[in-house]
């Protein structure tokens, strides 16, 4: 499930839903505005929205300021099938206990039923989160826009590590991390998003062995063993892709001389540490978040890649 929503246009292949019934969707979101969900935050501006849900800016009734977004599941897909509704409340649940920079902050969720219609809205309330110009861009459309340099790959991976670091500690594991799951806000700062897909410890949710996501960021275990038997690994190993992405996207004719003169010389420095992250055996990867921080830390500074640190 896309959280947040990728903007139009930028949604993630698996993502999938008609001109139709996007345009019902809109309908049907746009007549929530000016509606309280629990009795409390009012729906202030449709942020976004997509085949599984929506996101509204909103303001508490106790205050005139945006200072929140909820995100609400289609009402359509949590009576379709119930996994849904397990998976969005998940999230929520391991959301809400994390504090960190580069996790979306997720302050409480629950159940609305508006009083006009038999429909039941589960939602949740978390940080609002604006982009440069309006919405954040999510990294796959970050890195489309803009001409990347290499100073600012480093710091994106970075901090995505930082994010990954500091949930791993607690046992979960992402298992859906690619480019539309990360969010760019108006600083540049990176806010890991969708959990929804998420293994938490002891979890008795029956449809945790369940693969989803994008293809070419799913760690190669998980194929073959199944999605239960995700460990940090499998999320290191997306972290190479994205990184190899972003790579890729490089504008290397603005780098100048030297390191960063074209990918090849790059890849001199990063070419192990991006083989490493890519393993296929995930014991051959890096042990933890950690590792890679630190492996990285010593590129930036014997690469001089310092700018965003």
């Amino acid at each position: 499930m896309d959280a947040l929503v990728p903007p139009a246009g930028d949604a993630a292949p698996t993502e999938t839903g008609t001109t139709a019934s996007m345009d019902r969707r809109r309908l049907f979101y746009e007549g929530l505005l000016g509606s309280a969900v629990g009795g409390r935050y009012q729906l202030m501006r449709l942020i976004d929205f997509g085949s599984m849900g929506a996101v509204f800016a909103v303001r508490h009734k106790s205050d005139e300021q945006i200072r929140f977004a909820i995100k609400i599941l289609d009402p359509e897909l949590s009576v379709r099938d119930r996994r849904y509704v397990r998976r969005f409340l998940r999230e929520a649940r391991i959301l809400k206990t994390v504090e960190h920079p580069n996790i979306v902050k997720v302050f409480e969720y629950g159940r609305h039923e508006p009083q006009d219609s038999d429909q039941t809205l589960y939602y949740y309330v978390m940080e609002l989160i604006e982009g440069a110009d309006g919405p954040p861009l999510t990294l796959h459309r970050y890195a489309q826009t803009r001409q990347l340099r290499m100073e600012e790959v480093a710091y994106i991976v970075t901090q995505i590590l930082s994010g990954l670091r500091h949930v791993h500690a607690k046992g979960v594991i992402h298992r859906d991390l690619k480019p539309w799951n990360v969010l760019i806000d108006s600083e540049g700062s990176c806010k890991i998003v969708d959990f929804g897909l998420a293994k938490i410890p002891d979890s008795s949710l029956t449809d945790v062995d369940e693969l989803f996501g994008t293809r070419e960021y799913i760690a190669p275990e998980l194929f073959y063993r199944g999605a239960r038997e995700a460990t940090p690994a499998a999320d290191l190993f997306a972290v190479g892709r994205i990184f190899a992405d972003l790579v890729d996207r490089v504008d290397f004719s603005s780098q100048g001389s030297g390191v960063f003169a074209s990918k090849a010389a790059a890849l001199k420095y990063l070419g192990a540490m991006l083989d490493r992250l890519a393993e296929e055996d995930p014991k051959l990867r890096f042990g933890s978040a950690d590792e890679v921080l630190r492996v990285l830390e010593d590129f930036k500074q014997s690469t001089r890649c310092l700018l965003y640190t």
